[in-house]
């Protein structure tokens, strides 16, 4: 079980793109907010890196990730 889970739940329901703030993000997984990296480096919302265990929660859902860091915003692509 991850951490992340609840993210992947949520999109799993979701049919479309999904953009969600930061702070929407950090609601859905229950927590004050995000690790400090997701913040500051897009890095941290690669789906092409099969170290980041927060990847999985969007790749898995079926997502790949588009950050806008400076307005802490991501959008969630559903991949066809």
């Amino acid at each position: 079980m991850s951490k992340y889970d609840p993210l992947f739940d949520y999109l799993k329901m979701k049919p479309h793109d999904v953009t969600l703030s930061f702070r929407q993000i950090a609601d859905i997984l229950g927590l004050d907010k995000l690790v400090d990296s997701a913040y500051e480096y897009p890095e941290w919302w690669s789906t092409n890196d099969a170290t980041h265990p927060q990847s999985s929660a969007w790749t898995d859902a079926g997502f790949r990730a588009d950050a806008d860091l400076e307005r802490q915003m991501v959008t969630f692509i559903k991949e066809r």
